[in-house]
């Protein structure tokens, strides 16, 4: 009987160490999450945040601010650079929201009106404050897409354009222009 319970006790014990053993291996292991996964969620509710209507209201800002950098810099000829590149990230921009990326269009319609300023600036133009963000733009940026990854990006779509914005006053800026939406139309988010 003795040898009975021995035996009974000890396993009964291999039983308790094992599986306490056993539970805090399970502990130990942290669940995978794909970053990929979870970017592509965040971006799907970014993107729901931000309306058609809203979007085109932030590029059409936009539009406005590059044709006052655009007519400052024909007239001053000050070539930075500035200009072609808030040019070319208004065309992603304009490119994005038809592909109903809204979000990422904002952002890169920021930073092409951020660009246009800066043309305007150097080009001793300091009569931008009408064009300047509101506070119901800075809430639909959020924290927003880093200006390097809206910088990689343009690059990167662009890869060969050196950006001189003697270029772009050569032309007009009706590939940049976009559809007023109106918040009536239930299309339009």
């Amino acid at each position: 009987m003795k040898t009975t319970t021995k035996i009974l006790g000890s396993l009964f014990f291999s039983i308790l160490l094992l599986g306490a053993t056993n539970s805090s291996a399970q502990q130990r292991i942290k669940p995978t999450v794909k970053k990929e996964v979870v970017k592509e969620k965040m971006v799907e509710k970014q993107n729901t945040n931000v309306s058609n209507v809203d979007a085109s209201k932030v590029l059409n800002k936009t539009n406005q601010a590059i044709t006052a950098a655009f007519t400052t810099v024909k007239d001053k000829k000050v070539y930075t650079g500035a200009l072609s590149k808030a040019v070319h990230h208004q065309k992603i921009a304009k490119k994005l929201m038809s592909e109903n990326k809204n979000f990422r269009a904002i952002h890169h319609s920021r930073m092409a009106r951020t660009l246009a300023f800066r043309a305007l600036r150097l080009n001793k133009n300091d009569d931008h404050e009408k064009w300047d963000y509101t506070m119901e733009e800075q809430e639909l940026f959020g924290n927003g897409i880093p200006d390097g990854e809206l910088i990689d990006e343009l690059n990167n779509t662009y890869p060969n354009n050196q950006f001189l914005d003697e270029k772009i006053t050569e032309k007009d800026l009706k590939d940049i222009e976009v559809k007023e939406l109106d918040p009536a139309d239930s299309n339009n988010n």
